[in-house]
């Protein structure tokens, strides 16, 4: 092979790495730079309106974000509808634990009703965050999931 030719090759397998970095790098070092949502824990209960939600995150800077929750039973299956938040303003150096209830994290009361009637009753459960930084408060670059813990809800308490 000549050496024009090894030289192209090379260039050319080069564009992909860093279309894959561009891609994937700001949610790499999203816990870094934006927000790091270390842990979520929420607790059994014998219904989805008394179970609490305790979240250790820490914001590095303020940026335009949203955040997405999701409701799962434990072997994976979507419980309803994922809430997916209006785009805020996150404010920087915040770093004290959340202690909330599962209806203040789910978007609201009436977006954890409507996941009690989909079916958050009676199982074991995770809820799965993700936060996504914004650029432009309207294009998401960098997204980060934390699962929470399995808890029970109900009778399977």
């Amino acid at each position: 092979m000549n050496d024009f030719r090894r030289r192209t090759l090379r260039l050319r397998m080069l564009i992909p790495i860093i279309l894959a970095l561009l891609y994937l790098g700001p949610s790499m070092v999203m816990p870094y730079v934006w927000i790091d949502l270390r842990a979520v824990t929420v607790t059994d209960a014998t219904d989805a309106m008394r179970a609490r939600v305790h979240a250790d995150r820490v914001t590095h800077i303020g940026f335009p974000g949203r955040f997405i929750v999701s409701f799962r039973e434990a072997d994976g299956v979507p419980v309803c509808a994922p809430y997916v938040s209006p785009v805020i303003q996150y404010k920087g150096g915040l770093s004290a634990p959340i202690d909330k209830p599962l209806w203040w994290w789910a978007g609201g009361l009436r977006t954890l009703r409507d996941c009690i009637e989909e079916g958050l009753a009676d199982g074991v459960f995770y809820a799965l965050t993700c936060h996504q930084a914004m650029m432009w408060w309207t294009v998401p670059i960098a997204q980060r999931c934390v699962r929470s813990n399995e808890f029970r809800l109900g009778a399977a308490r």
